[in-house]
């Protein structure tokens, strides 16, 4: 119930401890069951869930702790199976790390999926993930990042002109050399950076 209403077989296989002949003997008996039907064979083999009630209760009924740890699990096989091409798969990268609550993953996999969605015009979509973004940031500590103010003058290059910039750091301002600022505000009224 982990992986979704749809059900890849090589996916399962490698989130289960379970012998193949085993693994096949238990999905031939739900489906018997009618709780899952096989809707593919090629490129991989496919169960889906029968009803999305059906899917919905066998999710809830894993404890909290056992789903967060299938989800974790899940992002690792995923990010194995990738490879380089996890870029196709960061919309379920993103949903997965949220629930495993991988938050670093999760902020990572979040805006990709968000800059992803915004780039065919999905902005509901993108706004969506933007903020599980910004969710998962909230559970990481905060860093002690510099940030430039907003009116600091850089050159062309956008590096700072002046020797010492006026940034903060933890809430606190101070001139700091200009090679040690790593942001910059974008505009002098933002509350937030």
């Amino acid at each position: 119930a982990v992986l979704g209403l749809e059900v890849p077989v090589p996916l399962l296989a490698a989130m289960v401890v379970l012998p193949e002949p085993l693994l096949q003997d238990r999905l031939a008996h739900l489906q018997e069951a009618e709780f899952l039907y096989e809707t593919r064979r090629v490129p991989e083999h496919v169960y889906t869930f029968k009803h999305a009630l059906t899917h919905e209760v066998a999710y809830q009924s894993l404890l909290q702790e056992q789903r967060r740890g299938l989800h974790a699990r899940l992002v690792e096989i995923l990010e194995t199976r990738a490879g380089d091409r996890v870029g196709e798969q960061v919309d379920h990268l993103a949903h997965h790390a949220v629930r495993g609550e991988l938050w670093e993953r999760a902020v990572r996999y979040c805006r990709q999926a968000g800059a992803q969605a915004a780039g065919r015009s999905g902005f509901r979509e993108a706004s969506v993930a933007f903020e599980q973004a910004l969710g998962a940031l909230q559970h990481l500590p905060a860093r002690p990042d510099l940030v430039a103010q907003a009116n600091a003058k850089v050159d062309d290059n956008g590096r700072f002109v002046n020797e010492r910039v006026n940034a903060r750091q933890a809430g606190n301002f101070i001139l700091s050399p200009r090679d040690k600022v790593e942001f910059i505000d974008v505009s002098p009224k933002q509350l937030v950076s």
